[in-house]
């Protein structure tokens, strides 16, 4: 099917609230009421591109958020412009390091958040895994040694998706294309 603003394609717990990204709607913010009812607002009206793919809480700082941009999907309305922050619990984004053009052709898949500092931050795109040790303003393409020889490879193929092993903070597991 076609992406549509009402395609939801992520959502965020903090407490009884949530947070839903859509394709084409941007990011809203759930504010709990009662029973199943939620006072719904957008949060992103203001930023240029509003295909979320995915948006993630810092474990350690529930003000500081990242959101990743570029529904998955063939719209070309829908590509990745990069990785937006938000350092005040959702109420205002900018944009981080890592961007793309806008009429360029890169998608964000997921985001991923370090269990242990608000600062290190993983981006699933369609040009590799990357990684910010500073918060957002630099990243890098992430590496890995082979078995054989030791040789450092960049990451640099479709990266789909990225989870921590369940009670490690750090041993990660990564889909790629590759």
């Amino acid at each position: 099917g076609q992406n549509g603003a009402g395609s939801l394609r992520c959502i965020e717990f903090s407490g009884s609230d949530i947070w839903a990204g859509g394709a084409g709607g941007g990011l809203w913010f759930g504010d709990f009421v009662s029973g199943s009812s939620y006072n719904w607002s957008p949060r992103t009206d203001g930023i240029s591109n509003l295909s979320v793919q995915d948006v993630v809480i810092a474990p350690t700082n529930s003000n500081i958020m990242y959101a990743i941009t570029g529904a998955v999907g063939g719209a070309s309305g829908y590509r990745s412009t990069g990785v937006l922050k938000s350092t005040d619990g959702g109420n205002n984004w900018s944009a981080t390091g890592l961007s793309f053009p806008a009429n360029g052709g890169a998608r964000g898949y997921k985001i991923l958040c370090s269990q242990t500092s608000a600062n290190v931050v993983w981006a699933c795109t369609t040009q590799g895994l990357y990684r910010t040790t500073d918060g957002g303003t630099n990243w890098n393409l992430v590496t890995y040694s082979t078995t054989i020889g030791g040789a450092q490879t960049a990451l640099n193929g479709v990266c789909f998706d990225l989870e921590y092993q369940p009670g490690s903070t750090t041993v990660m597991y990564t889909t790629t294309e590759d």
